[in-house]
Formats: structure tokens, sequence, C-alpha cells
């Protein structure tokens, strides 16, 4: 994403409205800590009629932590639309997210009404940490697409 030292909210979505050009009833979107609220702000906007779903990992929807991001969460969602257009929506933290503590992402599952998956362990799911693949999420990605195909 642009400026990922500095980010703002309006670059992040302009940017995903010039490069996400094709969706569908079967694009799926993953999204990782700041990027869920943005991808969530990018559909907000759209009038799509469906898409497959949403994994959110480690997210924030309403409120953030870091008080650098508080433009992301300040624009009014549209919930029934969000739930609306994604057939399977799931969250997934950890409960030692030391950046992104994983209440935030309970309460973003809630009022998308996803399903929240806390892991025990996984912190933020950053590379210096040790997260270069997540499993997990793939096989979470896979029982979805079967179950919903």
């Amino acid at each position: 994403m642009p400026n990922s030292k500095n980010p703002k909210l309006n670059e992040w979505v302009d940017f995903m409205e010039s490069h996400v050009t094709e969706i569908d009833e079967k694009t799926i979107f993953v999204g990782h800590s700041l990027g869920c609220i943005a991808i969530l702000n990018f559909l907000n906007k759209l009038n799509i009629p469906k898409i497959k779903g949403l994994f959110l990992i480690s997210g924030f929807i309403e409120s953030t932590p870091i008080p650098e991001l508080i433009e992301f969460v300040k624009p009014q969602l549209n919930y029934s639309h969000l739930k609306e257009i994604t057939s399977i929506r799931t969250a997934i933290s950890a409960v030692d997210d030391d950046i992104i503590p994983f209440e935030y992402s309970k309460t973003m599952a809630e009022k998308l009404e996803a399903k929240f998956t806390l892991l025990k362990e996984g912190k933020h799911f950053i590379d210096r940490d040790g997260f270069t693949k997540l499993p997990f999420l793939i096989e979470e990605i896979k029982r979805h697409i079967n179950l919903h195909s």
C-alpha cells in the first residue's frame, strides 16, 4: 500500500480503486491490521452485488489503539451493506497480540457479524515474530470455500 510509514485513508482507498478492478461473487479480500479497515472503507463505497468473502486478521474498527491511525476509523461504515455484499466474514486474532489487542478484532467481528477465531498465540502475525506464512488462514479460506461452493 502507498506511504505505509505514514498511511492516509484516502491514498489507500484510491490505490485500491485503481488496482482492484474486477470484483465479483468469487472475490475474496484478505486484510491484515490497518488493511482490514482500509478494505472495509473501500467496500463501503462500492455499489456491488456480492463478493465471496472477507478474512480479516488482527483488525480494528471504530477505534484504534494507535492514535496516528484515527482517520481510518472516522468514516461511518454501513454495516448492513457490508454484511449484505459478503457471503463469508471471518476475523482472526491472537490472545497475545501486542499491537492490536484482540478485543479490537472481536468488536470488529461483532459489528460485521463475522465468525471470530481467537488463537492462543501469534502476536500480530508479522515477520519479526516469525510469521511469513499463515497456514491457519489458508485452511480457513479453503474450508469456507468448500462449504460455500
